[in-house]
Formats: structure tokens, sequence, C-alpha cells
């Protein structure tokens, strides 16, 4: 289901969507996770960095932290640097060193952000993540392309794409050179969405991974 997020289809794309959402529904925090980078990436839907960003926000209260390495790059790629920041102070004060190395990377990269702003912007996110629930769900909209008569008919396909939404898990892995990826994991390997990073923090690849290899 991961994999028909990212397709050039933009049908696969809106019924990958689709069952995401559903999963979503169930309380699954990976799936909310991905509904986020649709709305990011416009995958499936009209891109819109709000939605994504709560989306987000979803994910890391329902149980996922690991997506908190994302939204810091979807911040940063918005110019939200101090709340980027005020992001990855979170992640570090809930999980210590899950996405430490992007903490180190912001700071490196944008040294002069100041302290109070990212404080403030703490203030705003604890009291998002601390709503139950956090926003009304969001329902596929009529500009989305239309789901395929097999998958809105086919029970067992969607039973099958959601229990192997569920085996993905999220976490963190550093190789013997000291690279690092952040992301899904399924049975130890890098699968689903994930960012690797090189020793000194610098990210060499985002995107999906199947079975320990980016498929670029």
């Amino acid at each position: 289901m991961a994999s028909s997020l990212f397709s050039n289809e933009k049908k696969k794309q809106a019924n990958s969507l689709y069952w995401m959402k559903k999963a979503a529904e169930q309380g699954n925090a990976i799936a909310n996770k991905y509904v986020a980078i649709a709305y990011w990436k416009g995958l499936g839907t009209p891109a819109n960095s709000t939605k994504s960003e709560k989306w987000f926000y979803k994910a890391i209260a329902s149980g996922d932290p690991s997506s908190m390495a994302i939204l810091v790059q979807m911040l940063e790629e918005k110019v939200e640097l101090h709340r980027a920041a005020a992001v990855c102070q979170i992640a570090n004060d809930l999980q210590p060193d899950l996405i430490e190395i992007e903490f180190k990377r912001l700071r490196k990269k944008y040294p002069n952000l100041s302290s109070n702003q990212v404080e403030n912007e703490m203030e705003k996110i604890k009291a998002l993540l601390s709503i139950s629930p956090l926003f009304e769900e969001d329902k596929l909209k009529a500009e989305a392309e239309p789901i395929n008569d097999h998958f809105s008919k086919d029970s067992q396909n969607s039973e099958q794409k959601l229990h192997r939404l569920k085996m993905l898990k999220f976490g963190k892995k550093t190789d013997k050179q000291r690279r690092i990826y952040i992301g899904d994991l399924r049975e130890g390997m890098e699968n689903g969405y994930g960012t690797s990073y090189t020793k000194d923090g610098m990210i060499t690849y985002q995107g999906l991974w199947v079975d320990g290899k980016p498929k670029k």
C-alpha cells in the first residue's frame, strides 16, 4: 500500500491514500504519517502543507515519534525554521537519540535561531499534541481521483493491504560505517518511508525503501 502511494499513476495514489485513511481511522500511527506525506507531496490529493502538518502531529500523538524527523524537513522546506527546531527539541525530550542527528543538522545549518521563538513554538506544538481528537477527520474530497471498483469492492484485498501496513514498525538503524536510517522497518529491514544520513548528518536519501534499498 505504501509503494502505491508513491506511484506515478494518480489513480493508484488516490487508492492508496483511501486505504491509508481507513487504517488511520483504526488508530494506526504509521498510516497517519503516510497521509501527512500525501498532503505534503500532493500524492492522491492536492498538496496542502497545513493539513500535512496536522496529520504529522496526529501521527506523533498516535505513537510514531519518527514522524518528527519528516515533519522537521517539511517545516524547513516551508522556512518555518523556529517551528522545525521546536519539533526537534520536543522529539529529544520525548525520546532522546531518535532524531538527534536531525536536531544537530538543523542547529549546524541555522545557528542563529532565537531560543525564545523556539520555546514559544514548543508551547504551541505541545498544546496541539494535547488535543484529542487532534482535528476533525478529513474525508477524501471530490478532487481526488475516484477509487477503482476492484479496490472498493474487494474487502479481502483491502484487509491484506491493512495487514501489510500493520507489519511496519518505526525506528532507527546505524550501520558499520555509522550511517543512520530513520523511518519504517519490516523485520528489521528498511521498508516504507525513511531518511538516510551520513555519520556527519547530511541527508543522502529520503523517500520509499523496499527490502533495505532506496526505491529511486
